[in-house]
């Protein structure tokens, strides 16, 4: 995939800090990565990736502008 395109999965602060994330949405990320890990019901997985979408589009990784 081209830089520009997430293409894995990436655990740590610095990237969501530097979309502009704080302590809230850290929290909240806390909250969707277990819910995803814990459940293996599709419906909650829908809901928590509804709720991914929804966090970053507040905070796209590459704004345009």
């Amino acid at each position: 995939a081209p830089p520009a395109v997430a293409s894995g999965i990436r655990v740590g602060t610095p990237s969501v800090t530097t979309q502009g994330m704080g302590v809230p949405e850290m929290e909240q990320i806390g909250d969707l990565i277990a819910r995803a890990v814990l459940s293996s019901d599709a419906a909650v997985h829908r809901d928590v990736a509804a709720d991914v979408h929804a966090l970053v589009a507040k905070f796209p990784a590459y704004p345009r502008g």
